[in-house]
């Protein structure tokens, strides 16, 4: 069984080293879903199919 890999952001201005995960602090949420909100919109413009998690 694999496991879905998890969700990143790094802050690289306060965190260059890319040591803490900031994608579950509320203070970058909003970074969050602009993100996903992109990606959503990148897949659609060149047709790629998201892969569902529970196909893992």
């Amino acid at each position: 069984t694999l496991t879905p890999p998890e969700w990143e952001l790094f802050d690289l201005d306060k965190d260059p080293c890319e040591l803490n995960n900031c994608y579950h602090n509320p203070a970058y949420a909003t970074v969050v879903q602009e993100l996903k909100a992109e990606l959503t919109r990148l897949q659609t413009e060149v047709g790629d199919t998201p892969v569902s998690p529970k196909s893992y």
